[in-house]
């Protein structure tokens, strides 16, 4: 369990047949296509619809994974939930599948609690888990679950846990707030020295992530669009400087998107060649952010539903499958006339899932 999760990881949809009970074969599957497109697996996260299901459902979805010879070290599967006992089950069963870590919810249901409360929820599990292998991702998304986590949270966890607490997946879509958590713990700039990964819920933030520290994202649209986000990056990665040899400090102040300044070559012509070539690099970055939050755009519009509910419907376009469209209550699936608009959206920016169709 030492090496650590970093990259692009798709929160995966889960497949619901005709009664709404999950469909492990199309779940695999999409997983199996998935990981072929160099994309990790955060199955039972908030697109997964993984409020909607049981334990015993997304205990019975990972077994099928591991049984079907995915390899768990590119899991990070949901297990928060409100009852501290049904986390701690899904957890343990996570650790004991050798899952590289677990990304895990507040429990979210009674609002305004206090940072005690919090911490005192995560130490519990972390001490009922009771595994050296226990890595744990916290889940902060305040637009759904309200309650959210904080800087002085993570700080009390990370000095009591230092092993277990490996890092966050920030869904606030402030740029700012993550940037806070970037600059406070990332690259090894916790107090404990302990590694703190920080991952973006969407990939208009992976290129400024990556470049400030950060371990990749956990999106949504990974779902329908794997091979490009990792393409941005594996490009940003490229590029990106080390923080742990920047000399970081908790409270260090950075410019937002810092690029590696090309080492000096002998001879003034080499200096301009690498100049040019890092300029080039960064135009190729910032198109390729762009054709992404066109992608995202398209998703994302509140012409649909939801964000599920469209990429769902994608995944039965492309993939010639209807049955994939369904999703639980209290969600609804697109119209007939919604479907055809995401169609001619994806269509007009010439949108491909290449190796999805179901012949």
């Amino acid at each position: 369990m030492s090496k650590r999760i970093h990259g692009v990881l798709a929160p995966v949809v889960t497949p619901f047949k005709a009664d709404l009970a999950p469909d492990p074969e199309r779940f695999v599957k999409h997983c199996r296509w998935l990981v072929s497109q160099n994309c990790g697996l955060a199955p039972f996260g908030t697109t997964s619809e993984a409020n909607s299901m049981s334990k015993d459902e997304r205990m019975f979805l990972l077994d099928a994974l591991v049984a079907a010879g995915i390899d768990p070290s590119r899991m990070m599967p949901g297990t928060g939930c409100c009852s501290i006992t049904e986390t701690v089950e899904l957890t343990t069963h996570a650790v004991r599948h050798g899952c590289a870590g677990v990304l895990m919810l507040p429990p979210f249901y009674y609002k305004d609690v206090t940072e005690e409360g919090l911490y005192r929820y995560f130490s519990e599990v972390v001490q009922r888990v009771g595994d050296a292998r226990l890595r744990i991702y916290l889940y902060h998304i305040p637009p759904v679950a309200v309650v959210g986590i904080t800087p002085n949270l993570v700080e009390r966890l990370v000095k009591a846990y230092p092993s277990a607490i490996a890092g966050m997946k920030d869904s606030s879509g402030d740029w700012d707030n993550t940037k806070t958590f970037l600059d406070a713990f990332a690259g090894g700039s916790c107090q404990s020295g302990s590694d703190f990964d920080v991952f973006v819920g969407s990939e208009t933030f992976l290129l400024a992530n990556v470049r400030n520290g950060g371990a990749g994202t956990i999106s949504a649209t990974a779902n329908v669009n794997p091979a490009a986000i990792n393409a941005l990056y594996q490009s940003t990665k490229s590029q990106a400087p080390n923080p742990k040899h920047e000399g970081k400090s908790k409270h260090r102040k950075s410019k937002s998107t810092p690029l590696r300044q090309p080492r000096m070559l002998s001879g003034l012509q080499h200096g301009h060649e690498n100049q040019s070539n890092v300029e080039h690099q960064t135009s190729k970055m910032e198109r390729q952010q762009a054709d992404l939050d066109a992608v995202r755009e398209v998703f994302s519009s509140r012409k649909f539903p939801s964000m599920i509910a469209a990429i769902k419907q994608a995944i039965a376009i492309y993939a010639n499958d209807p049955e994939w469209a369904r999703v639980r209550p209290p969600l609804v699936e697109l119209t007939t006339e919604q479907t055809k608009l995401l169609a001619e959206q994806l269509g007009a920016i010439g949108f491909k899932m290449n190796g999805i169709r179901r012949e």
